[in-house]
């Protein structure tokens, strides 16, 4: 088993023992309120940065991180994030920028865009007994780029995220089937993308892809899927493993940039 391998399990091994060990103690409702006041992403000295989320209760929580951005991403199971402003959370040059909201249903994230690769150094959900309010915090360390792609990405794990491919994709009949086309409306929810003049790239490229789909569809060439049909967000893991499930045989991502001048 590699080194990446055995960090990120370790991580989400130690996120959930938390979990198991609290739950038995605590009576958690489904839903923790972040308190604005008192949470703050800061430097740490040595070059660190300290994420300090204070939460009304303590919640199921995961942390990992991406690379292409490199980002850290921490998923609870649930958090209110009423209240909470990103410019007043976000204290660290270090991390060029943050953003939080509902994940899926009953799921929220937070992701913290990194400038540089840092690696999770330490992680800790600590409960008041007299509140039963919760504090994590995690410190973020440089690392170097080998280090930090080798334990980047999610590990998969049923209670998170969707059912891995069981089956193998149908293969395409020419004689018997029309293509299948996965269109991709990049952004979505919590991530909006690029944004010009009040209008957000997630929902231009919603609208594009709905266009698209009309138009693809007209021919009678085409079975035309989407990977979205609303303003949510669905994760790169995600979206590629929807297009697998259902057998796409074009993957198509839509994207737009924000730039003041064209091309």
């Amino acid at each position: 088993m590699c080194l990446g391998h055995l960090i990120k399990l370790a991580w989400l091994s130690a996120c959930f023992a938390f979990w198991a060990l609290s739950a038995q103690a605590q009576n958690f409702s489904a839903l923790a309120r972040i308190d604005s006041a008192t949470s703050a992403i800061t430097n740490a000295g040595n070059d660190n940065v300290l994420v300090a989320l204070q939460l009304s209760q303590g919640v199921p929580f995961r942390v990992f991180t991406l690379s292409r951005p490199d980002r850290l991403v921490i998923d609870f199971r649930e958090v209110d994030w009423t209240g909470l402003d990103s410019k007043t959370l976000l204290q660290s040059h270090k991390i060029v920028g943050v953003r939080f909201g509902g994940y899926r249903p009953g799921w929220s994230r937070l992701v913290a865009q990194m400038g540089q690769p840092m690696a999770v150094a330490d992680v800790a959900m600590t409960i008041a007994p007299e509140t039963e309010a919760a504090n994590l915090s995690l410190l973020l360390r440089p690392a170097s780029r080998a280090v930090y792609d080798a334990a980047a990405g999610a590990l998969f794990d049923p209670r998170w995220d969707l059912p891995p491919d069981t089956l193998d994709p149908p293969r395409r009949d020419k004689a018997s089937r029309r293509l299948v086309v996965m269109l991709d409306p990049g952004h979505g929810g919590i991530d909006p993308g690029a944004e010009n003049r009040g209008i957000k790239e997630a929902d231009l490229m919603l609208l594009l892809a709905r266009e698209l789909k009309d138009t693809l569809l007209r021919t009678g060439d085409y079975d035309v899927l989407l990977t979205r049909e609303a303003d949510v967000f669905v994760s790169l893991e995600d979206r590629v493993r929807l297009a697998h499930q259902r057998g796409a045989d074009v993957f198509i991502s839509l994207h737009a940039d924000a730039l003041a001048h064209g091309v």
